[in-house]
């Protein structure tokens, strides 16, 4: 029997699911359009029950023009935009279904709060300046807007995460996620005290941090039943859609350097350390190393409001 890997990718615009075989050809492939909400100025959101509605539909119907059983999918991986504070409680429920994307700009008087106050200590450990995408930052909002979501909330988790929170039951994380939360000691890859007691978050509100080709676990009973999946299929850590994006991409060789468009835009390089300059945002590779980068939020997705309008 042939088996065969799903991955996916939650994206602003459309979630997309590819299913490949042994030898990494594509057999098939799903993608269904979604939107971002903008309910007041400067806050973009998206529903987390729709991301896994749809990215159940997509694999059920990925299985069946494929003609093949979920038995037969050895492994599923994901990746997603990254940043957004998905709060959930350990049962498996939502405690709020908008989510704060990582364009979302309503927490940025914190960001720039905590810059105010960065001292270089708090620099050296984040390797970041506080910025409205970071992850730890929208959980701030939440914290001191809409208390009870944060009281209420067991875990925080980014869309990728959450998504294999809902495929297995675990909470993890990857690096090239902890790295965007705003709250990860860049030397030790762990939960940074110092950061935390900044953001006022507690630590127990956060996943474990593993490597993005770790396993979470395997596909759960519930969620077999609502993807078509076996409960033998490994689910993948993954990591954020950018560094995922740039991986294969080729940038795999430390010294290289990528000017892509999504629906945002990036120019970034590879490097062994953090760029230690404050106009720099620094991420995790999904690789041992660090991505260096400057962003626009606004590039393709400004042609599909053209588009659209």
């Amino acid at each position: 029997m042939k088996t065969y890997i799903i991955g996916a990718d939650i994206g602003t615009q459309s979630i997309k699911v590819h299913l490949y075989d042994e030898e990494l050809k594509l057999v098939r492939a799903v993608s269904k359009e979604q939107y971002v909400d903008t309910p007041k100025p400067m806050w973009m959101t998206q529903r987390a029950s729709s991301w896994w509605k749809l990215l159940t539909e997509s694999i059920q119907q990925l299985l069946s023009d494929a003609g093949i059983s979920g038995k037969e999918v050895a492994a599923f991986g994901c990746c997603a935009h990254m940043h957004g504070a998905v709060p959930v409680r350990l049962d498996g429920s939502i405690v709020q279904d908008d989510i704060q994307l990582y364009s979302d700009k309503r927490g940025g008087y914190l960001a720039d709060k905590i810059a105010e106050e960065m001292t270089e200590e708090l620099y050296s450990i984040s390797a970041n300046m506080p910025t409205s995408s970071w992850h730890g930052i929208k959980i701030k909002w939440l914290k001191e807007n809409d208390p009870d979501v944060y009281e209420k909330a067991e875990k925080f988790l980014t869309p990728k995460d959450f998504i294999n929170f809902k495929m297995t039951g675990e909470t993890c994380t990857d690096y090239s996620e902890a790295a965007g939360v705003f709250a990860m000691d860049q030397k030790t890859g762990e939960w940074s005290d110092r950061l935390l007691a900044v953001l006022g978050i507690d630590r127990e509100k956060l996943p474990r941090i593993q490597k993005a080709y770790d396993i979470v676990g395997n596909v759960s009973e519930k969620a077999a039943a609502e993807t078509g999946l076996s409960t033998e299929t490994v689910v993948i850590t993954g990591g954020g859609d950018m560094l995922s994006m740039l991986y294969v991409s080729g940038m795999h060789k430390k010294g290289t350097v990528a000017d892509i468009t999504g629906t945002g835009g990036i120019i970034c390089g590879y490097t062994d350390q953090p760029v230690m300059d404050r106009r720099i945002m620094n991420l995790r590779h999904v690789l041992d190393g660090w991505v260096p980068f400057g962003n626009i939020d606004a590039a393709g997705v400004s042609f599909r409001f053209l588009r659209d309008n």
